[in-house]
């Protein structure tokens, strides 16, 4: 039987040290690929170590570490990478394991590379309709709550700082374009909004007054489109 899902180790045949953890959905092809061309191209430090053992005449080991399954294949990943930090392994490994980059750390050099690249820069009309396209109906947060630790962290950290008097004249310029609205915009609004989210920000309102436009809705028998 051959086994396509499994974590392996790569090895230094010098040492014996297992300086990689990684894992395959294609079997022995995807321990192999590490010995490409392509692969030692790259500037993470696994393929760094790679190129430094072909340059001494060396050619990686490998072993396989647990055999495993589409489902916890990435689960298992992260336990092998964890035992080998604890275990004082020399890994070469990036990340904590599984599914993206949960626990890279970029060095300062490489944020302000990242940075300069992307400053100046606008996304196309169409990436942004894709984006919208995307996020469409998406309910990622809804009905999260931050833990009163972490309400307690974020306030800690905010005590103490100061808004710059750029920020302070943004602020006051924003709150004096804010129109007043009347009972003509209340109705124009409900028809073109599904919810007092919509109709606050229509209005130019915050969240928090905003909920008050019930009262007003209400007064004048006006709703919602979906509201029965």
């Amino acid at each position: 039987m051959v086994h396509r899902y499994f974590i392996y180790a790569l090895i230094d045949p010098r040492t014996r040290l297992v300086r990689y953890v990684g894992k395959t959905t294609k079997g022995l092809r995807r321990v192999k690929e590490h010995g490409q061309p392509w692969r030692l191209k790259l500037h993470d430090r696994c393929a760094k170590w790679l190129r430094h053992l072909v340059k001494h005449g060396f050619v990686y080991e490998h072993t396989v570490l647990q055999y495993s399954d589409s489902e916890n294949l990435d689960t298992d990943e992260r336990w092998w990478i964890t035992y080998g930090k604890l275990s004082k392994w020399p890994l070469t490994n990036l990340t904590e394991g599984g599914e993206g980059s949960a626990g890279r750390k970029l060095s300062k050099e490489t944020r302000a590379k990242i940075s300069r690249s992307l400053t100046g820069k606008k996304a196309s009309p169409e990436a942004v309709e894709k984006c919208r396209q995307r996020m469409l109906g998406n309910t990622y947060t809804l009905g999260f709550r931050h833990s009163e630790q972490s309400k307690a962290l974020m306030s800690q950290q905010r005590k103490g700082l100061k808004k710059s008097e750029s920020t302070l004249v943004k602020m006051r310029e924003s709150q004096r374009l804010r129109r007043k609205w009347t009972e003509e915009d209340l109705v124009r609004a409900v028809s073109v909004t599904s919810n007092l989210n919509q109709l606050g920000k229509y209005l130019r309102i915050s969240r928090t007054h905003g909920y008050r436009l019930r009262e007003h809705m209400e007064r004048l028998g006006l709703k919602f489109k979906g509201d029965k």
